[in-house]
């Protein structure tokens, strides 16, 4: 992260960031693609994501994640998440594709959460 500097020992003002990534399930590329353009199919894959929360044959992926003080190794914040994709056409030929957004999206919301709390709040957005 370009706000912090990578150390390899504990010290004052280091944490420990320590991430599991619990589950990770690419999309059904050509499942996809066709639950997503073909509007009977479309309709289907929005009817099974009100009833389960997920679309058809998207990928998913779950994360938990704890940040302790280096030194002491009390927990300063901890976090878990599971996401799933989308139905949209752009990266739908790429069965990792909706991983690989979703990791985006923790990388940017980590990184807005530790500036969040280096501002001084300590509580939760």
């Amino acid at each position: 992260m370009k706000d912090y500097k990578s150390v390899k020992t504990p010290g004052p003002g280091v944490m420990r960031i320590s991430a599991v990534l619990t589950e990770a399930k690419k999309s059904i590329v050509g499942l996809d693609i066709f639950t997503t353009i073909v509007p009977q199919y479309r309709l289907m894959s929005e009817v099974k994501s009100l009833a389960t929360g997920t679309g058809a044959f998207v990928g998913r992926a779950s994360v938990e994640y704890r940040i302790t003080d280096s030194n002491t190794g009390v927990m300063l914040a901890a976090m878990m998440d599971s996401r799933v994709g989308g139905k949209t056409i752009e990266g739908s030929t790429e069965s990792w594709n909706d991983v690989e957004q979703i990791f985006q999206y923790w990388a940017k919301e980590l990184r807005e959460r530790l500036r969040y709390l280096r501002a001084g709040n300590n509580t939760t957005r």
